[in-house]
């Protein structure tokens, strides 16, 4: 069996374990797949077994890496990600004893499309309370959460506009 063949019958095998995903051939790029493939036919038996190995070692790595990526979690103290309309602008929650006050405070970005601002706790808990409530339906409880998100982050950015942050250097140089 030829190299070539070898690849037909790998990507056949590798089809059929994935029937969700219909690979073919013509997906692939083929110019890239015939190269490699004279490359490896030009090999001989132990340096195609080397090259496979290394194949191998790669994909086990590359998987390895995506399932640490997903193990990942998601940022604890995020909110929410909105806009004004012309700016991102991002909730942030922490303690009343870490912020100082209920909020919102305003934290310099990196960019300028991009806005910073944080509640207390317990000042979202309480208008989550209110929601709770106010509103009988999980739907209407839903609609209001997501308006009160609205509501925050037109407050954040109300806030970065009559005070702007200084700059992201001068907020680093800051922190004890």
């Amino acid at each position: 069996m030829g190299i070539e063949d070898e690849f037909y019958e790998y990507l056949a095998e590798t089809t059929s374990k994935n029937n969700d995903e219909k690979s073919s051939v013509e997906d692939l790029h083929s110019e890239a797949i015939l190269e490699l493939l004279s490359l490896m036919s030009s090999l001989d038996a132990e340096e195609r077994n080397q090259l496979r190995e290394l194949f191998q070692d790669l994909a086990t790595n590359m998987t390895a890496r995506s399932e640490t990526y997903e193990e990942r979690q998601v940022p604890s103290d995020l909110l929410f990600v909105g806009t004004d309309g012309q700016r991102v602008v991002k909730g942030l929650h922490y303690s009343r004893e870490a912020l100082g006050e209920d909020g919102p405070i305003i934290f310099p970005s990196s960019s300028e499309f991009v806005i910073i601002g944080a509640f207390s706790d317990e000042f979202i808990s309480r208008d989550a309370d209110e929601i709770s409530e106010l509103y009988d339906t999980l739907d209407e409880k839903n609609e209001a959460w997501e308006q009160m998100m609205i509501n925050y982050a037109q407050l954040i950015a109300r806030a970065h506009d009559d005070n702007p942050p200084g700059g992201l250097e001068d907020f680093l140089k800051n922190i004890d």
